[in-house]
């Protein structure tokens, strides 16, 4: 069972998956250089046995309550915008997916 720690939440998954944590991938922080923070995306992508891709945001408000003024789907679909623009990049063959691994 791999287990994996985003922000105090545990997650495990079996070993069969494969699981990357978004803000450990070196092209991520080096690509965006200090302001990598500001380009927040979802925090887990795993790929099930069968190839499904779960792309997974951790949320726990039980510590902190949410202040933001956007709502929570709006935040999400603000995610996910920049998961692609950061992906952009990505479909060009001079860099090497950080993901292919997963699947």
């Amino acid at each position: 069972m791999q287990k994996i720690d985003v922000d105090g939440l545990m997650f495990e998954f079996p070993d069969e998956w494969k699981v990357s944590k978004y803000d450990d991938w070196a092209f991520y922080r080096k690509q965006f250089g200090s302001s990598y923070r500001e380009y927040k995306a979802l925090d887990l992508f795993a790929v099930a046995p069968d190839r499904t891709l779960w792309l997974i945001e951790a949320k726990d408000f039980r510590q902190h309550r949410r202040t933001k003024n956007v709502s929570l789907w709006e935040e999400m679909a603000q995610k996910v915008r920049i998961l692609v623009k950061v992906y952009h990049p990505f479909c060009s063959k001079v860099y090497h997916y950080p993901w292919a691994d997963l699947v």
